[in-house]
């Protein structure tokens, strides 16, 4: 019952441009602040995000610090 109350409340404000979307992008290690649109063939985009503002999430001390976070949680072979 609320899922359909939810998504009929949800529609109402698509036509009033009052919906969100997101876009999913692909940064470009070593390159930013450039991405790629996922799903997209087309040229990277420019990317001036404000949680990354200064490129910090590209520095190489920042992504060696990163890793020995992430390995215990990844289920992906890191390098």
């Amino acid at each position: 019952m609320y899922q359909a109350l939810l998504r009929e409340q949800l529609e109402t404000f698509k036509p009033s441009n009052q919906y969100r979307t997101f876009t999913t992008l692909s940064r470009i290690c070593g390159q930013y602040p450039r991405a790629k649109l996922d799903g997209c063939e087309q040229e990277p985009v420019v990317v001036w995000c404000s949680n990354d503002y200064l490129g910090m999430s590209q520095h190489p001390a920042m992504r060696e610090h990163m890793w020995p976070s992430l390995r215990p949680c990844s289920t992906a072979r890191i390098a």
